[in-house]
């Protein structure tokens, strides 16, 4: 059996695919890394599917690489021998001791995943290792339930490359496979106050910036009107799990001295209001997605939704001002 027993899943809360992947291999290497997790990396943006417009929440690497490249070296691009048959040169990979994230089509991934035998949705997935005597592979992954470790047969991993886009559409660009090389030494995490303070800055203009009048607007396709409202529903799912892990940055600064415990009760209970108002929000995604007459009431989601996000710019307000974050920066810009 080859398995890298050192890596532990990354399941605070979600971000995205390559996000809690990424911090999977960062904290099981250095627990500090947890903490870079909860910093607020993130930005809302308006997506179309291409009938239906929704809010979502993103993670660029533009942000992360700020703490990725502490301890990566370089995403090396990787290209299969054959194809039609990768299992094996995998397995040779993990004997190796690499990081390998293989790109792959959800539609034939992980049951009980969203996409399973619905969507042909594309992502890269890390295959941590391979039991020869019961013919799985490991992988870390996220289905309904969270991100975890799953297993997957041979024949399931070969289908799933088979149908990704590497595989299927020329224009294309990305590798098929990439090793993730980490550097020989890998620094512990520095947390920095300025640092979550120039993103609370960032994120208070954004969300002034953010036009809210023509969110969940359009008319999806009979056929695609279940896509979309899961389109909607994953969307608003990041947002109110990345409540989670604005509520686990906040205890970090209390645990570290950044904040007095009656200023975090204060806003971790604004946290915890933005994480269920979210959830009813979701819900309506929820309720639309299953309903027999196709049927989705946007006007409760904006009521819902457009105060949460007022309601989270006056939350980076406040703790801009609780912690005298705008003067951190301005010292150690």
């Amino acid at each position: 059996m080859t398995y890298n027993q050192s890596l532990r899943p990354f399941n605070d809360f979600w971000m995205n695919c390559v996000s809690n992947t990424v911090y999977s291999i960062a904290v099981s290497n250095d627990s500090s890394y947890r903490t870079a997790a909860y910093l607020n990396h993130y930005t809302y943006q308006v997506a179309v599917d291409p009938s239906f417009t929704y809010l979502t929440m993103d993670h660029p690497l533009k942000y992360q690489n700020e703490v990725f490249n502490d301890f990566i070296r370089e995403w090396e691009p990787y290209y299969f021998r054959n194809p039609q048959a990768i299992g094996e040169e995998i397995g040779e990979l993990l004997d190796s001791g690499q990081l390998p994230v293989v790109h792959v089509d959800l539609f034939h991934w992980i049951p009980n995943s969203l996409a399973w035998k619905q969507y042909h949705w594309y992502h890269y997935s890390l295959i941590t290792g391979y039991d020869a005597e019961r013919s799985v592979y490991r992988v870390l992954d996220d289905d309904i339930n969270g991100f975890r470790d799953f297993e997957v047969p041979p024949e399931r991993l070969q289908e799933a490359f088979l149908s990704s886009q590497t595989e299927n559409n020329p224009a294309y660009q990305e590798p098929p496979c990439s090793l993730i090389r980490l550097k020989d030494q890998i620094p512990p995490f520095e947390f920095k106050l300025s640092d979550l303070s120039r993103h609370a800055e960032r994120l208070i203009g954004e969300l002034d910036n953010l036009q809210t009048e023509h969110l969940w607007e359009g008319t999806p396709e009979p056929d695609k009107f279940e896509e979309s409202m899961t389109n909607g529903l994953v969307g608003v799912n990041i947002i109110e799990s990345r409540q989670t892990g604005n509520r686990l940055m906040l205890r970090y600064l209390l645990d570290a001295g950044f904040i007095r415990e009656a200023d975090f009760q204060t806003l971790d209970k604004e946290l915890e209001d933005l994480a269920l108002g979210w959830f009813k929000a979701k819900n309506v995604f929820i309720k639309a997605k299953f309903s027999l007459k196709r049927r989705f009431n946007r006007d409760q989601l904006l009521t819902l939704a457009v105060p949460l996000l007022s309601r989270e710019r006056s939350f980076w307000a406040a703790l801009l001002e609780t912690t005298g974050a705008a003067a951190a920066l301005s010292k150690e810009s």
